[in-house]
C-alpha cells in the first residue's frame, strides 16, 4: 500500500503519523480523494483501520475535519460501529473542554452519530450517555446541539427522545 502524496514519494501513512498537523490533513486529504484506488486487501485493510481510527482522534481539528470528507460508510465498514461510535463520543468530549475550538466538528459527530452509525452499534446507550449533555441547553449555541439530536433518525428510534 505504497500511496505517495502529490508533493514528493514519501508514504502516505508516514504523512499520516507525522508531527506537523497540516502534512496530516494534507495526507488525509489525499487518502480521501484517493480512496478507491487503494487495494483492499486484509493487510491493507487492517492498516486503513488503525490510520483511520488514530486521525479521527487527532488532537487537530483540521485533521479531524478532513476525515468526515470521506465516506463514511466505508469509514462505518473499515472501522466498525462500536469503534466510530467510541471516536466520535470522543470527539463530542473534545467540544466541552474547548467549544470554539471543536464547535462545527462536533454538529458533524452529532450529526453522523444520530443520523447513520448509531444502527450498527451494538450498545446504543453508549450513544445515549454521549448524547445526554447536548440534551440539557444552557443557550442559542448549545440548543442548536439539541435541536439536531431532536431532528435525528436515532431520536426517533428511542423512547426516551421521542418527546423533546
Amino acid at each position: 500500500m505504497n500511496v505517495s502524496c502529490s508533493t514528493n514519494d514519501t508514504n502516505i501513512f508516514e504523512n499520516l503519523y507525522h508531527h506537523n498537523p497540516h502534512i496530516r490533513s494534507e495526507a488525509v486529504s489525499y487518502l480521501v480523494k484517493n480512496l478507491k484506488s487503494i487495494e483492499r486487501t486484509p493487510e491493507n485493510i487492517d492498516i486503513l483501520k488503525m490510520t483511520l481510527t488514530e486521525r479521527l482522534n487527532d488532537d487537530n481539528q483540521l485533521v479531524v475535519l478532513e476525515m468526515f470528507k470521506m465516506d463514511f460508510v466505508f469509514l462505518n465498514e473499515t472501522v466498525g460501529s462500536d469503534e466510530l461510535v467510541a471516536r466520535l463520543s470522543k470527539i463530542l468530549m473534545k467540544y466541552w473542554a474547548k467549544p470554539e475550538k471543536w464547535n462545527e466538528i462536533a454538529k458533524l459527530a452529532l450529526n453522523k452519530m444520530t443520523s447513520e452509525v448509531y444502527k450498527g452499534c451494538t450498545d446504543t446507550n453508549i450513544v445515549l450517555f454521549a448524547l445526554m449533555p447536548f440534551l440539557f441547553p444552557k443557550d442559542s449555541k448549545s440548543l442548536e446541539f439539541a435541536q439536531i439530536i431532536k431532528n435525528s433518525n436515532y431520536a426517533a428510534t428511542q423512547d426516551a427522545l421521542k418527546n423533546l
